[in-house]
């Protein structure tokens, strides 16, 4: 599967591991370029997992991959239809990419090592690379791969400094708070998902559901517990005290109650109402007000 966007030289292959022979004889096969292997754990509710890395002949390095790395199953390689990438460039790509993923953490990096930066480039080069990097970041879902969804593109161009709390357009921060529970958590939609904002104080354990709730709600509730269990595990939330935590990264969820639900570590909430922006207007009717 290939994508390409007019007028852009860039260029993404995605294959199967098992096509990796066939994608050698392609005329990319052979060039410069960033590639990405994606798979995923064995444990129960693991992370999807990627590797990052560039080479000057990408064929080549994938046929050491094949006998050096056991998890991958599918790998994008990304070049550049005119040639125009050089090493510097890829490597200044593979730096950008690592951390941009590792700060988005919807897939384990398994990379041993972090570059700090990449290579130097020229100013020319950086805007550049900059703008071959969004392109890159506006074709990767449409190949299945999620990798560098969720950026605040009201926050900062790629590769920028970050905090989505301070976004001056777009969406608000919505807020949940409790304070019996200690609970304190922001959340935006960042890529039209709902997204909890890293540093929000949240629940690290579901509220016992009593015996007069529906089957239902008990299976919900368990269902919930898992997935706070998950993200704990996963480093996700640290937990803080007596039943609470922190969340370490920004999270997505489903949906407003998804997200509602877990923050407050219950069963069910109805996210429209329980989220609110600082002056009280409910994510519901905001959202609402889109539509008008």
């Amino acid at each position: 599967m290939t994508a390409e966007i007019m007028n852009w030289t860039g260029h993404l292959i995605k294959a199967s591991r098992s096509q990796v022979r066939v994608l050698a004889e392609r005329p990319e096969g052979s060039k410069t370029g960033v590639y990405i292997l994606v798979g995923a754990s064995n444990e129960p509710l693991g992370r999807p997992l990627a590797y990052i890395g560039q080479s000057d002949n990408i064929a080549r390095r994938l046929r050491d991959h094949e006998t050096g790395k056991d998890f991958w199953n599918k790998v994008i390689v990304i070049t550049s239809k005119d040639a125009n990438l050089t090493t510097a460039h890829v490597r200044f790509l593979e730096a950008l990419f690592i951390n941009e993923a590792s700060r988005l953490g919807r897939f384990e990096i398994v990379n041993s090592n972090t570059p700090t930066g990449g290579a130097d480039l020229p100013e020319a080069d950086y805007s550049d690379m900059l703008h071959f990097a969004e392109q890159v970041e506006t074709l990767l879902p449409l190949l299945g791969i999620e990798l560098l969804r969720g950026r605040d593109h009201d926050d900062a161009p790629l590769g920028s400094a970050h905090d989505a709390s301070e976004s001056p357009t777009g969406s608000p921060v919505f807020q949940l708070k409790h304070q019996v529970f200690d609970i304190d958590a922001r959340a935006k939609l960042i890529d039209s998902e709902f997204t909890v904002l890293k540093g929000s104080r949240v629940a690290a354990e579901i509220a016992p559901v009593r015996g007069s709730h529906n089957a239902a709600t008990r299976r919900t509730a368990e269902n919930r517990a898992k997935a706070i269990q998950t993200l704990i595990d996963e480093g996700s939330i640290l937990p803080v005290g007596d039943g609470g935590g922190v969340t370490q990264r920004d999270i997505v969820f489903s949906t407003p109650s998804a997200a509602a639900a877990t923050v407050q570590g219950r069963a069910a909430v109805n996210g429209r109402t329980a989220w609110v922006t600082e002056d009280g207007q409910a994510f519901g009717d905001w959202e609402d007000s889109r539509h008008d």
